[in-house]
């Protein structure tokens, strides 16, 4: 009889501690999906299958789809062949040799409609055992400072061809 209270008890507690540890992560995650959703920087996660596994609220909104869309899709479904193709190259540094890439990535829209400049930031994201199970990246769109920057060398040109026309 004590020995079957005794056990009772500890099964109740084992499983009461699981509960708590169950709200606590699902807590945690619910504040970190609301920490990634409020920044304005495009963020996912992609397998090391190339498919997207998670996606906040910018890359969704740059997509024009709820996540369970996104979820499971390879870039060619986002992008046109070229960009999909460079995407898969920087992605691949990342999932197949382990590297931290930092590129700018020029990608257009799959209906070609959409062209973007973005800096793109991808890391390995690895188990306990340090194997690669996912990447993670993070895109800021540069689109408006590379017109700037286009702007300004034309300015310059510009004023450079003045010059050179009056001192001659």
């Amino acid at each position: 009889l004590v020995f079957s209270r005794w056990s009772n008890k500890l099964f109740q507690t084992y499983h009461q501690q699981n509960r708590d540890q169950e709200a606590a992560l699902r807590a945690s995650e619910v504040k970190l999906a609301t920490i990634l959703d409020s920044v304005e920087a495009y963020i996912y996660i992609k397998g090391p299958d190339y498919r997207y596994q998670y996606a906040n609220r910018r890359v969704r909104e740059l997509f024009g789809k709820p996540m369970e869309d996104i979820v499971g899709c390879e870039d060619t479904v986002f992008f046109d062949g070229p960009t999909a193709a460079i995407l898969r190259a920087n992605d691949a540094r990342v999932i197949d040799r382990g590297e931290r890439v930092a590129a700018e990535e020029v990608n257009t829209s799959a209906d070609g409609k959409v062209t973007s400049a973005y800096l793109s930031v991808k890391i390995p994201l690895r188990d306990r055992d340090g194997r690669i199970y996912a990447l993670c990246g993070i895109s800021t769109d540069i689109t408006e400072q590379k017109r700037t920057e286009r702007e300004l060398a034309r300015h310059r040109l510009e004023l450079e061809s003045l010059v050179d026309a009056r001192t001659r």
